[in-house]
């Protein structure tokens, strides 16, 4: 049997590698070093009456790490109130286990990752936690009527502070409450259109659909919404023939040739067929016809261009001209 050689490769590391892994090094190093110290300190002032007993050394530790590590006091003077804090950690525990649980039961899947029960969510456990903390602060004798007064005249000055502020998170509550329009719809705000990327307590972000630019608006000036994600949207477009075009010769062809190859070829960007609207204006040179596609809406402005592009061919095919704006010049040239 034959062995193979196995050749071993040797990896040279940059002067800027070497130089990233010795400050991770002397990073590190030093993080244990204060770790070492204060898990030092920490046991000294803890077991100090064991370890020096009644030596001066271990009397100046009781007098200086001592008062803050007397673990052993502290329990023996507080265990009531410390018993207490447990249970009502445990129980707000137990009632956030239980929204968990009945969203799980009750709210499908789809519906779990939506902006409003993840608002909810939060709003449930923020509200828990507070409530949570306040049980404590009473357990450990903090007046907690004088604290809710104070947090409310803090937010009474914060709120005259920051009324924009306030006004925007009001309005993003209506926004994700009442449903106006979710991630992912196409909207159109004072004739900008764009996708909805992210809707949030103070701003929402809109992608820009032709340059690809995102736009941060403050959910206060979200007004005039048009959703056009909601119902099947419309392609429309108007193309011009000449007024020498046999217009029922025209109509039968666009029935039995450019209707159905067009609503074949371009089928996956389709939500029906499309359909022919007449002629809509006798214009100065040209007789408009209308088109009309359902599609969604991401797709209405490239459907539009397909039309365009599609009806050009199929007119150049059948030798249907296509009127375009001319200039004709008389001269007049001087008698000699």
């Amino acid at each position: 049997m034959k062995k193979n050689d196995q050749k071993s490769t040797k990896v040279t590391l940059t002067k800027e590698q070497l130089r990233l892994r010795k400050q991770a090094i002397q990073k590190w190093i030093g993080i244990s070093l204060q770790g070492l110290v204060i898990v030092a300190a920490i046991f000294l002032a803890v077991f100090s009456n064991l370890l020096f007993g009644d030596s001066e050394f271990g009397d100046i530790i009781n007098r200086t790490l001592g008062k803050f590590f007397d673990i052993g006091s502290l329990i023996s003077n507080n265990y009531l109130r410390i018993l207490e804090t447990f249970t009502i950690l445990l129980f707000i525990w137990i009632v956030q286990r239980l929204y968990d649980a009945a969203v799980a039961m009750f709210v499908p899947k789809k519906a779990q990752v939506g902006t409003t029960m993840l608002l909810l969510k939060s709003a449930v456990r923020y509200g828990t936690n507070f409530m949570g903390l306040l049980f404590i602060l009473t357990a450990w004798g903090v007046d907690s009527v004088t604290l809710l007064a104070s947090i409310g005249l803090i937010g009474l000055v914060v709120s005259f502070g920051a009324q924009s502020i306030v006004e925007d998170i009001i309005s993003g509550l209506f926004l994700i409450i009442e449903k106006q329009f979710s991630v992912g719809d196409i909207i159109i705000i004072d004739g900008f259109r764009g996708k909805v990327m992210e809707i949030g307590l103070r701003t929402t972000k809109f992608l820009d659909l032709g340059n690809a630019d995102l736009k941060i608006v403050n959910n206060s000036q979200v007004k005039n919404v048009i959703n056009a994600s909601i119902n099947t949207s419309t392609a429309v477009t108007e193309v011009g023939v000449s007024y020498e075009t046999d217009l029922e010769k025209l109509e039968d062809l666009i029935a039995k040739v450019f209707i159905p190859n067009f609503t074949k070829k371009y089928q996956a960007v389709l939500e029906g067929e499309v359909s022919y609207g007449g002629v809509t204006a006798l214009a100065d040179s040209s007789v408009n016809l209308r088109f009309a596609a359902k599609v969604n809406e991401l797709n209405r402005p490239k459907v539009i261009r397909l039309l365009n592009r599609e009806f050009k061919i199929f007119c150049d095919q059948n030798k249907i001209d296509i009127p375009f704006p001319q200039v004709t010049i008389n001269y007049k040239i001087p008698p000699k």
